[in-house]
């Protein structure tokens, strides 16, 4: 069972689990076994997303401390400690939350002191640390970089853009080629991009072209052109940028579901105002460029000092926002 790296994550149980009971009933354990990967956020209690810093430590502990351990320092109740270990010595190390949450009074109190104990020895910070190399950037560029406009080509990126994608290229002290474009055009409908991208400042990249804008055809072929980067970049986690004007919110949410230990963020900028928010479902949707910096700030992928200078840089572009809107934002797209 997939989920999907974002604060718009959708839970779901799977049906063979003991564990996973939203209502803590028919297992006997009561609120010690409840659902932890069940609860939505409305509800209070939200389990990290899987593949993030936080689930990978909580899985480390679960992984490789003993009974003891789990049961006298974490505070797992005892029960929930042994079954644990028996479970990781049975059937290997838990590669997901939702698996840890199958076992038996795993619940929501198991989840908080897990989480707790990793943040006390530090294994969370050193994830965190870990987590800010580099990312590959997989970009649409129509309604994504390049704005429609008559004649093709007069409009600049959108405002911030640039900066952001510049940010994200050099993550971690790296250097460039971790862009990548991927578009419905034919490869002769491309030849002028790399000189537009040059001109505003857009890191450059390989551009994976298509053979028709039909939105079930483009589908599919983006979703074949993302593996085919995943595949150049392997070990690198994958940040999409995408619009809502075609098939990328399907395409990128078919990729996550195909690769959720390499797919990081999809983000969709929302250009047309009909789009019903269910094609969003495991996406983060921003309407402009600083609230994409605030999504990836509020997730610890760039800093505070980053999500200014994208703010400023949309600014100088014609695009003024202010602190609130930016805190605002991160806010709304907290985890």
């Amino acid at each position: 069972m997939l989920h999907r790296l974002s604060a718009l994550s959708v839970w779901v149980c799977p049906s063979a689990s003991v564990a996973c009971d939203p209502d803590g009933a028919g297992n006997g354990a009561g609120a010690i076994d409840e659902c932890a990967t069940c609860v939505k956020k409305s509800d209070g209690f939200v389990a990290p997303d899987e593949g993030t810093c936080a689930a990978r430590a909580m899985l480390d502990v679960a992984n490789t401390a003993s009974v003891e351990v789990l049961d006298d320092d974490v505070g797992l109740d005892s029960r929930a400690a042994r079954n644990i270990v028996e479970a990781r010595e049975s059937d290997g190390a838990f590669d997901s939350l939702v698996a840890l949450d199958t076992v038996a009074y795993v619940g929501i109190s198991a989840f908080e002191n897990l989480h707790a104990f990793a943040e006390s020895t530090d294994a969370l910070a050193a994830c965190d640390s870990a987590a800010v190399g580099e990312f590959v950037i997989v970009s649409d560029l129509d309604d994504t970089v390049i704005p429609h406009a008559s004649p093709e080509y007069s409009a600049p990126p959108y405002p911030g853009l640039p900066a952001l994608y510049t940010i994200l290229e050099l993550r971690g002290g790296g250097g460039p080629g971790d862009v990548n474009y991927v578009t419905a055009r034919r490869p002769e409908r491309v030849l002028d991009i790399p000189a537009y991208l040059e001109q505003y400042g857009v890191p450059p990249g390989p551009i994976e072209t298509g053979i028709s804008g039909v939105p079930w055809i483009a589908e599919r072929e983006k979703i074949i052109d993302i593996a085919a980067v995943m595949a150049r970049h392997e070990g690198q986690v994958v940040i999409m940028f995408g619009d809502d004007t075609a098939a990328d919110p399907e395409a990128y949410i078919a990729s996550i579901e195909a690769h959720p230990d390499r797919t990081a963020f999809g983000l969709i900028h929302e250009v047309e105002a009909t789009s019903p928010a269910s094609r969003f479902d495991g996406l983060h949707a921003y309407e402009n460029y600083v609230e994409a910096a605030a999504i990836l700030f509020a997730h610890g992928v760039i800093d505070d000092g980053e999500l200014e200078t994208v703010r400023q840089a949309a600014a100088d572009a014609g695009l003024p926002t202010t602190p609130a809107d930016v805190e605002a934002w991160a806010a709304e797209h907290a985890p």
